[in-house]
């Protein structure tokens, strides 16, 4: 989805017409809060957000934080993980530990990423599984679809702009792995592990 919206405010002689992009809104969403400015995926300053102007779109309301991830219970197909096209790339955010799914299901629209991005997508789906311990069901209209299984493998895919399908069984879930339980805890002990690992090298290389 692309397009040129224009947005005016009462009030205020700003008038902007931006282009805007799926891209762009990951750029935006992270960023809103911290800058109070909005910023394209170029690092271009799209408008200063002044007395709560500066919404991802027009109108008086604005997107608010959902409830985070949740399981859908699907009786005999088991219970499922979802995960939105875009919402599968955040690390640590994709499954509710208090009701851990059987698999987690990743539907998506790939196309408007262009060439390079259904890999990368896929890629991330990938590294979700690995993470948590638990398959990963990918449908995309445009994308790569995939099974893929709890320790990361494409058990079985159907490439990009193809018209199929995949008959076979959901990959058994492992146990929580050591990211499921500690989440990005574990990634800041990695990082303080390896830092002090630089500064013991670097003194000896002092010597």
């Amino acid at each position: 989805m692309s397009g040129i919206p224009r947005q005016g405010f009462p009030d205020c002689p700003l008038s902007w017409a931006p282009p805007y992009s799926k891209i762009d809104f990951a750029i935006f969403a992270g960023l809103r809060n911290l800058t109070g400015l909005e910023i394209d995926a170029r690092g271009e300053v799209w408008v200063a957000s002044v007395n709560g102007l500066g919404h991802l779109v027009a109108g008086s309301i604005d997107f608010i934080p959902g409830p985070g991830p949740r399981t859908l219970d699907l009786g005999r197909w088991g219970k499922a993980g979802m995960q939105i096209c875009y919402e599968i790339v955040f690390s640590g955010e994709v499954v509710d530990p208090n009701d851990r799914p059987d698999y987690i299901f990743n539907p998506s629209n790939d196309g408007w990423f262009g060439a390079w991005g259904p890999p990368q997508h896929l890629g991330q789906a990938r590294m979700r599984a690995i993470e948590e311990g638990l398959p990963v069901l990918r449908a995309t209209t445009t994308g790569i679809s995939a099974v893929i299984d709890a320790k990361g493998v494409v058990r079985d895919h159907i490439g990009m702009h193809r018209a199929d399908r995949i008959d076979g069984f959901v990959p058994q879930a492992l146990g929580p792995r050591l990211f499921a339980r500690m989440g990005h805890g574990l990634t800041a002990l990695w990082a303080i592990a390896l830092l002090a690992l630089s500064l013991v090298a670097a003194r000896l290389w002092r010597r």
